[in-house]
């Protein structure tokens, strides 16, 4: 079957202020919730974001790019602060996730809602709202001073100008879920939004990237497996099924997991056992194509870029999940 009864629709719409934002719809006939997707090119460090986001102390060397990952880590507690600032604010809101993180190069930030036309117009509008860059000094300060390491202004200033410049050009909102929405409220939708991207007043500065040790603590040395796409979706579920109590994460387009697990995550390569898990999969989409159930949960975790939201996916079989695993762990 086809993975949804509506439409897929796309817009690109002209900022006010200068730039524009391309706007796709990515509906399907799974569950009763709406994600929503903001992305932009915008590189930043994902082990410094994981310990941001998750406390989680996995970083090695490669601590570039720290004032970059600061600043989009400070939108994201912008956003966090209205949609979820209390139990009464997700009830108005009707938002009951948020999300970041990176793949291919892109920022992603994601607020799941309620399947409702004006709640999907009031979290995207905030998601847009949020992106307040110019205004983050105080909050990259103190997220500097959390992590142990100096701040510093020309690296804010930069960064600020960086993100500013791919948002007023590159930005992209992806709507997924259950989504069922008419052409001319989409383009009130569309209208709606351009209106909600933040006026900025910041100007070309001439600093660069700085690269900024951290005093070394406590971390977990991690192996990984490179993914793209979806196929980094179902060895996610398949290993996590297999192996309820390992740590996994999906990040920078490769699946991470603990370096002592290794030999068990590759010893989960026989076929039979990929096929019986394939076979799950399918009993539990019934007649209908899993794809929009996949697309909906690599969209709330941000597993996946936008472009691969809004790619045109082949329908899943039984076949082809089991060749997609078993490539990936054979590797």
């Amino acid at each position: 079957m086809p993975r949804s009864k509506v439409t897929p629709m796309t817009k690109t719409v002209n900022i006010p202020r200068g730039g524009k934002i391309v706007v796709r719809t990515e509906p399907h006939m799974h569950g009763t919730l709406v994600a929503i997707t903001i992305g932009f090119p915008f590189r930043v460090n994902h082990w410094i974001l994981r310990l941001l986001t998750t406390g989680s102390y996995i970083l090695d060397s490669k601590t570039e790019r720290i004032d970059e990952t600061i600043l989009a880590f400070a939108a994201f507690q912008n956003i966090k602060n209205i949609l979820h600032a209390s139990a009464g604010a997700s009830m108005r809101n009707k938002s009951t996730q948020l999300t970041c993180g990176t793949q291919e190069k892109e920022f992603l930030i994601t607020a799941v809602c309620v399947r409702n036309g004006t709640s999907t117009k009031k979290c995207a509008g905030i998601l847009l709202e949020g992106l307040r860059f110019d205004k983050f000094l105080p909050s990259y300060k103190n997220i500097c001073n959390n992590l142990g390491i100096k701040p510093s202004k020309d690296a804010f200033e930069f960064a600020v100008y960086d993100a500013i410049r791919f948002v007023q050009n590159k930005l992209a909102v992806v709507v997924t879920g259950r989504v069922s929405i008419t052409k001319d409220k989409f383009d009130d939708f569309t209208k709606n939004l351009a209106n909600k991207l933040p006026e900025y007043h910041v100007s070309k500065v001439s600093s660069s990237p700085r690269t900024v040790p951290l005093q070394e603590g406590k971390h977990t040395e991690y192996s990984s497996i490179h993914v793209s796409g979806l196929e980094g979706v179902f060895l996610y579920e398949y290993i996590k099924g297999s192996i309820p109590a390992i740590a996994l994460f999906i990040s920078d387009s490769n699946l991470w997991f603990p370096a002592h697990m290794e030999n068990k995550v590759y010893n989960l390569s026989d076929k039979a056992r990929i096929t019986r898990f394939a076979q799950r999969v399918m009993r539990k989409f019934g007649s209908m194509d899993p794809l929009g159930g996949y697309l909906f949960e690599a969209a709330v975790n941000c597993w996946v870029s936008t472009s691969v939201l809004t790619l045109k996916q082949p329908s899943i079989t039984e076949s082809t999940i089991t060749a997609k695993i078993q490539k990936l762990l054979w590797s």
